[in-house]
């Protein structure tokens, strides 16, 4: 019996000697697979060209991930990856990294590490993200200007899974089992407000976007927010007509005044335009001088009216060539004064319009023509 035990006993000294030299080649092996990975802060997703020791591998289903020069890269499958830094005692994990075999380069997304919790340092020549009490240390290349590091597989993490030996009453070791971790994984948790900051101030419904994709949970409203009020505020539309167009010819009038301009051979400086909302038809007035405006209007209103037709409205801005002798000759004409709003020259597009299309046609002709201010 004492022969019989001491037999058992160097079979199993010869299995732990064989278990030690395995796990130490392994390890020599491992340790030489040192890997370049390239720090992208504009890709959205790690990508990896090779599968090598990636966990929780699931198929891709049609995924594409979009290059540079828009060219789509069939994604090959997604999972999970453990990397051992140059420290050897720290380590990352990148989730949801892709393979793509069509891209040269492995690619650690700089963006979704921030998103995971990362925070970023450095200078011009070092990148320094510190996620999960590891830091990360990208050195710039001279030759193409971008940041790499080294970094190396692992066949796990210390999280994901252990190795448990359990011993009977005999003392009898049973095989190795392993056990899965039961830990959850949860979503972080960030304010709409912080997630609204620190993403680039993106759209309400682009925000919940992306914390879906990032598996981040928002909490909370998003309130205004004082830069995008600034920058992306816009005014609100303004009618170019009125709400009532007008029924009969000659009904409305838009009239406007543009210049001064060089003085013309007549000595003409100031180019005032009336238009009628109902036909469209256009009269034009030249003048050394704003104050003829009365003139131009009282001469437009004779003719319509000597078509038995009636000008019931005018609409301009409240300049001061329309004050005083205007309102005084409306007033007697019974004809109403519609003056637009301060600074909304679109309430009066009608004629400023026109004299935008007219001055380039104008000025088409003399480039043309090969005239100069001289001429």
């Amino acid at each position: 019996m004492g022969d019989l035990k001491e037999e058992e006993d160097n079979n199993n000294n010869d299995e732990i000697h064989t278990l030690q030299c395995n796990t130490i080649e392994n390890a020599k092996a491992i340790e030489d697979e040192w890997e370049i990975w390239l720090a992208d802060t504009s890709a959205s997703c790690h990508v990896t060209n090779n599968s090598i020791r990636m966990t929780n591998r699931t198929n891709a289903e049609g995924d594409r991930v979009v290059v540079g020069d828009k060219r789509k890269s069939k994604v090959e499958m997604k999972g999970d990856l453990n990397l051992l830094t140059k420290t050897l005692k720290d380590h990352v994990a990148l989730k949801n990294i892709r393979v793509v075999k069509e891209i040269g380069k492995n690619i650690i997304s700089i963006g979704k590490l921030l998103c995971d919790g990362g925070e970023l340092s450095g200078s011009d020549n070092v990148i320094k993200i510190n996620i999960h009490e590891v830091t990360l240390t990208f050195t710039k290349n001279v030759e193409d200007g971008l940041y790499y590091t080294k970094l190396r597989r692992m066949t796990s993490s210390k999280k994901d899974h252990c190795i448990e030996i359990t011993m009977d009453d005999d003392n009898k070791k049973t095989p190795w089992t392993k056990v899965e971790s039961q830990e959850k994984k949860k979503w972080r948790v960030m304010t709409r407000e912080e997630a609204h900051s620190r993403w680039g101030h993106p759209h309400l419904n682009q925000m919940n976007t992306m914390g879906n994709f990032f598996k981040i949970r928002l909490t909370g409203k998003l309130p205004s927010c004082a830069g995008c009020n600034v920058i992306k505020g816009r005014a609100m539309k303004t009618t170019k007509t009125c709400r009532k167009s007008a029924i009969n010819n000659g009904e409305r009038l838009f009239i406007d005044t543009t210049g001064p301009y060089p003085k013309s051979r007549g000595g003409m400086k100031y180019w005032m335009v009336a238009v009628d909302d109902k036909s469209d038809k256009t009269w034009t007035y030249y003048s050394n001088t704003k104050k003829n405006m009365i003139k131009f209007v009282k001469e437009i209103v004779t003719t319509i009216n000597g078509l038995e037709l009636k000008v019931k409205y005018i609409r301009c801005d409240n300049a001061g060539e329309h004050q005083q002798a205007l309102q005084q000759f409306c007033k007697e004409k019974g004809i109403i004064m519609e003056y637009t709003a301060p600074n909304t020259p679109k309430q009066n597009a009608r004629a400023e319009k026109k004299i935008q299309i007219w001055w380039q046609r104008a000025m088409t002709m003399m480039v043309h023509a090969n005239l100069t201010l001289e001429s």
